[in-house]
Parts: C-alpha cells; sequence; structure tokens
C-alpha cells in the first residue's frame, strides 16, 4: 500500500482537501499549491486509497480533487461513491484528455471539471469557487 501523505492545518488552514493523483510529480505539486495558500491536504495514489482514507476519517474533507484517469476505478466513480455519503463534499475533477472535457454531461459538471496542465492560480481560485458554493448551500438551508 502506498503511503498517505498528510499536513496538518496551520494557521492559515480553513479547510481539508484529499487530493487523488496517480502520477507523484503532479500530486506533489498540486499537494504544495494548496498548502501554501493555508489548505489541508491528505494525498493518495489511487481510488481504492481515498475510500481507506476517508472512511478512516468519518468523511471529514470538505473537496475531493481527483484526476478523473486513474489505476482501478476513476476519478468520476470515485466521486460519485464518495458524494453519495456526504453530499455536502465538493468535488473537483481534473483531467489532462480532452475527450473527457467534450464529454462532460452538464454544466454543472463543467464547473467541476479542470484540465490539465493548470496554472496554480487557476487550481486556487476553483477550489475556492467550489468551497464557497458549499458555504453558501449551508448558510442557504439553515436560513430556511
Amino acid at each position: 500500500m502506498a503511503t498517505v501523505e498528510e499536513n496538518q492545518p496551520g494557521s492559515s488552514g480553513r479547510e481539508t482537501i484529499m487530493l487523488v493523483e496517480d502520477e507523484a510529480f503532479v500530486r506533489g505539486v498540486t499537494r504544495a499549491v494548496l498548502e501554501s495558500a493555508g489548505y489541508s491536504v491528505v494525498a493518495v495514489c489511487n481510488a481504492t486509497e481515498a475510500q481507506h482514507v476517508y472512511e478512516q476519517r468519518s468523511g471529514l474533507m470538505d473537496l475531493l480533487l481527483t484526476d478523473i484517469v486513474l489505476p482501478g476505478e476513476n476519478g468520476r466513480q470515485l466521486a460519485g461513491r464518495l458524494s453519495k455519503k456526504n453530499s455536502a463534499l465538493q468535488i473537483l475533477l481534473v483531467t489532462g484528455y480532452l475527450e473527457e472535457m467534450e464529454t462532460r454531461e452538464s454544466q454543472e459538471e463543467d464547473e467541476n471539471l479542470l484540465r490539465k496542465p493548470f496554472a496554480a492560480t487557476t487550481l486556487l481560485e476553483k477550489v475556492r469557487q467550489l468551497l464557497d458554493r458549499r458555504g453558501s448551500a449551508v448558510v442557504a438551508n439553515n436560513g430556511a
């Protein structure tokens, strides 16, 4: 079993992101970008590990950032399974394959899709947008 890489939240860390990426270099760079913005990051290399860590942490994740193409189960399948367990979990799918961009199923999925390669600022903007949307939904539901 591969190692689970984790960063404890720092003084500016607010949300916890599970990063699922099979390419070690991409996983490392993405993790560093997210941590530099104050996020707590749990990084794993496949869907099986992601499921295991998610269950160990009782689903205490704010966002799942996963590559679509993974060995074994793909990122879409993982996202579907975890979002059934936690409807508040935000999902950001990442792909380097144009076909994945062209076969998105809805406008909402388009908002949850990021194409590789991406700039650090683009990643951080997309992550913040999704997490803020989650916060807005919680406020709206609590206010009703």
